[in-house]
């Protein structure tokens, strides 16, 4: 007699205990998800989503489920452990737009790292809606490749490790970073927004109280810039030598700003 292979929507197999595990995914939330590559892209985005959209809730996430999908008689994605539901009680099924528009708008710009491998309920057009739910939606050669990607997202950057920078008056990665640590901020190598805050917060309290805090390295910021380092102020940073870039780094070279 031939047993039938049972397979979820997505061309995987389903209802196989053995191939299921039970991972810890932040604090005291758990999932149950198919082993290996699927289970590492879905566990990189319920962490993501649990830091950068809301906390979740243990009493309202679920993954591995034999079942099949309401009204029909295909195996839903979560009978092989490759979908996830996400605070449920919140992102009621059938509900639309549970998220706000910011939200939405995060969610959409985090699901292009993993290209098209996980979908997202909310975004389906002949189903019934579904901002809950998360799945799989690729075969295991593309999966494996983004499992990789998050893998190698997630290790930890190396540490950086301070030295001096060339004095040639080009504010490139290095002299940014070293400015960064001399500073005590988050190192980057950018001259983010987070960064330029600061500097502006600096400089209004030691040079222009009337400089606004908007991150924003914009004229009046290159200007009270100028200003500290006591290097001419024009309010720009001239190329291929700035003269404030000179002094920013011999600065920066001593240990100071």
């Amino acid at each position: 007699m031939r047993v039938r292979l049972m397979l979820s929507q997505n061309g995987y197999k389903s209802r196989d205990s053995s191939l299921i595990a039970t991972y810890t995914v932040v604090r005291d939330v758990k999932l149950s998800l198919r082993k290996g590559d699927a289970s590492v892209v879905q566990l990189h985005f319920a962490r993501w989503f649990d830091k950068n959209i809301e906390p979740l809730h243990k009493e309202q996430c679920g993954g591995y489920n034999p079942r099949a999908i309401a009204g029909s008689g295909i195996d839903s994605n979560h009978a092989s452990g490759t979908a996830e539901d996400l605070n449920w009680k919140k992102h009621v099924r059938g509900k639309h737009n549970t998220f706000s528009a910011e939200d939405q708008k995060k969610i959409r710009a985090q699901l292009k790292f993993y290209e098209g491998v996980l979908r997202w309920g909310g975004d389906y057009k002949k189903a019934t809606i579904d901002d809950m739910h998360f799945e799989i939606n690729a075969g295991p050669k593309e999966l494996a490749r983004i499992a990789k990607k998050c893998k190698d997202a997630d290790k930890p950057k190396p540490a950086y490790t301070p030295k001096d920078v060339k004095v040639d008056g080009v504010l490139g990665p290095d002299t940014t970073k070293l400015w960064q640590y001399v500073t005590k901020q988050k190192i980057t190598g950018k001259m983010d927004a987070a960064f330029v805050k600061w500097l502006q917060a600096f400089l209004r309290e030691r040079v222009d109280h009337r400089l606004v805090i908007d991150g924003d390295p914009g004229k009046k910021t290159i200007a009270a810039l100028q200003r500290y380092l006591k290097s001419p102020v024009d309010g720009f940073i001239t190329t291929p030598k700035s003269q404030l870039i000179v002094a920013l780094q011999r600065r920066l070279n001593a240990n100071k700003f």
